[in-house]
């Protein structure tokens, strides 16, 4: 065992995008470096004229936005200066963008236009953070978020005119509001509002010139409802909404009464985009972690598919005419790109962040499995097979729990498993019961339950999976971040045989300590999956992999920030503490800072995430590339029936 604090400095670098064409055949496979000069595009905004996006892109520790137009594919900065710049919104004229920007020290809202030396600041709040900035339909204010760093209150809803002049603050909630849009007229703003860390949300609009807030759903709606989106008459909002148990297309009247279910699926539906002729919804289809782009009709509810890749896609725009619908996307083969995907069925990409020279032909689509688990419930997850795996040579099987819990593995990129599949490691990356994209009902069966029915998901996975001839059932891996963490500590603790390595990051050994020093966003989390301290201080403790210690044999790599508060590090040091008394075989690494967030930003943390990499790479090699063992006459794997 060994203890390390690491202090690692970021670099700067040019996001990439659009590269010129390719004049070779590329043959390089993924690295470690090339995962890190990957730029990371996570949010856009398609411009009035339909032919520029800006995005903002993050790589190599510098996070950008950039204004990329089709079909030159010439990539313009919008302003330049130090800090961050996220959150694009292109004025209605199509002349400056409006972004947030912690560049003075705190994030404020400012404007520029593309290629500008400087920008104009337009918030300037002292004692917190202003963020979303929205333009209003004449471009004389700017909606935006904003949140004081102290107070009783979370994010509100302002508006500012863009000339100057004093804000207006428009909303008093004490959760947080979200995703502030404009009415066509520019008279109301829709918002999401009660937000918090998995708290119901509900619809509200609110005068843009002050006024009471006017909720829109029925006091009996009990759906997390959110991504509110103004039909182009303004009388009518889509949203989301699980009400039924199932995450769907709704419209409600901007009077309120009863809403009106537009999707009707056994799949999730999210991120509503009106036509601009408020005859159809585009929407997000999500089925068991890979998505389509669908178009349903308002009159008749009648619903295509306006795609047909596998990958993940996310906030469809429609162009001006309606002849075409932007999307961010990604692959398992490539990173999110913003594509344009036509009526007539043409795609092209708009941006191209694949280096060039990388050869995804050595990239695994990966395999949907299904499988019953222990009470006969139906699992999936995704199986990235090497393509060398055979059953005269079979490869170690690497577990990868995801975070959350409620979240979900989706069928996009994802270049640490690619890489690792690449050296020879089949990783599974299972939805096990309390992820999300599978409907309320899946998504509650691990509340009051962490680490006992969702383990056991994983387990039975697990045997399936070995039970195959390509791959080894003698080296088992396991590996996670956050939650994926706590579920890999509860594995070695209740699988102890099972587990050749460990791999987990800001996992959360000790439950009862993280509900006394986690956020308030941590906290609201806790007592929704958990229940109160108060009353379960049993189950608390009862679910804490740290009771699970003394059981504990399994070689193990963890990873953790010295500033991470939703997961401090003071909720890990009693588990290591018992394990150095143990003299067990363990490594710790703690990064200064902030920098624990490496473990799943790379992007902006290069130095760490690339350490992070190569030290996962290490313990592999050393763990799961033994001998195939000889098969005993009555060998079974540890919880197997076999």
């Amino acid at each position: 065992m060994r203890w390390w604090l690491f202090a690692l400095g970021s670099i700067s670098a040019i996001a990439l995008v659009g590269a010129s064409p390719q004049k070779t055949e590329p043959s390089n496979p993924l690295t470690i470096e090339a995962i890190l000069r990957v730029p990371r595009m996570h949010e856009y905004d398609l411009a009035p004229d339909g032919q520029r996006v800006a995005a903002t892109i993050s790589v190599l520790g510098l996070e950008k936005i950039w204004v990329i137009s089709d079909p030159e594919k010439v990539v313009v900065p919008v302003a330049h200066g130090e800090g961050g710049d996220r959150e694009p919104d292109w004025s209605p004229d199509g002349q400056e963008v409006a972004f947030a920007s912690n560049r003075t020290g705190s994030w404020h809202v400012f404007v520029a236009a593309p290629g500008d030396e400087g920008a104009r600041q337009i918030t300037s709040r002292s004692d917190g953070d202003d963020r979303r900035p929205r333009w209003s339909p004449d471009g004389q204010r700017i909606a935006f978020l904003s949140r004081a760093s102290s107070g009783s209150t979370g994010w509100d809803v302002w508006v500012k005119p863009i000339s100057g002049g004093e804000p207006l603050r428009l909303t008093r909630d004490p959760l947080d509001e979200q995703d502030p849009r404009w009415s066509p007229d520019g008279k109301w703003i829709a918002f999401t509002f009660r937000g918090g860390r998995h708290v119901n949300r509900r619809i509200a609009v609110v005068p843009a010139a002050g006024g009471e807030l006017r909720e829109l759903l029925p006091q009996k709606w009990n759906g997390d409802s959110h991504s509110a989106r103004w039909s182009p008459d303004g009388k009518r909002l889509a949203f989301v909404s699980d009400e039924g148990g199932l995450k769907s297309i709704f419209i409600v009247s901007v009077e309120g009464g009863e809403p009106e279910r537009v999707t009707d699926s056994k799949h999730e539906q999210t991120d509503p985009a009106w036509s601009p002729d408020g005859e159809a919804i585009a929407h997000v289809s999500n089925r068991e972690g890979t998505q389509r782009l669908m178009v349903t009709s308002v009159a008749d509810r009648k619903t295509r598919a306006f795609t047909v890749g596998t990958g993940v896609y996310k906030s469809p725009q429609w162009t001006s005419d309606g002849e075409a619908l932007a999307s961010l996307f990604s692959g398992p083969v490539y990173p999110a790109d913003v594509w344009l995907f036509e009526k007539n069925a043409g795609r092209h990409r708009v941006s191209d962040s694949l280096p060039s020279n990388l050869d995804v032909r050595q990239l695994v689509r990966p395999e949907l499995v299904r499988y019953s688990s222990v009470d006969g419930r139906i699992i999936t997850g995704y199986l990235y097979l090497p393509t060398t795996a055979r059953a005269e040579q079979p490869v170690p099987l690497v577990a990868h729990p995801h975070g959350g819990p409620t979240s979900q593995w989706l069928n996009g990129w994802h270049p640490l498993v690619q890489l690792l599949s690449q050296q020879g490691y089949a990783i599974f990356a299972p939805n096990v019961r309390g992820s999300s994209g599978f409907g309320v009902e899946f998504e509650e069966l691990n509340n009051g339950d962490w680490g006992r029915g969702d383990l056991k998901d994983l387990v039975a996975g697990v045997q399936k999976l070995v039970r195959r001839p390509e791959i080894r059932d003698d080296r088992i891996g396991i590996w996670g971040v956050s939650y994926g963490g706590f579920l890999t500590l509860a594995a070695i603790g209740q699988y102890p045989d099972m587990f050749t390595c460990a791999v987990e990051a800001v996992g959360m050994p000790d439950l009862e300590m993280l509900y006394r020093e986690t956020t308030t966003d941590g906290l609201t989390y806790l007592e929704r999956e958990l229940g109160p301290l108060r009353g379960h201080q049993d189950l608390y403790r009862e679910l804490s992999p740290v009771r699970l210690v003394d059981e504990m044999k399994t070689p193990l790599l963890t990873f953790h920030g010295e500033d991470y508060p939703l997961v401090p590090y003071s909720t890990k040091v009693g588990m290591l503490k018992s394990l150095v008394e143990r003299k067990y075989p363990f490594e710790e690494f703690v990064f200064k800072g902030d920098q624990g967030r490496a473990v799943y930003r790379f992007d902006l943390y290069p130095q760490a995430g690339g350490f992070y990499m190569e030290k996962i790479l290490e313990i592999f090699r050393e763990e799961l590339n033994g001998p195939q063992a000889e098969p005993a006459a009555s060998a079974s794997m540890p919880g197997s029936d076999r």
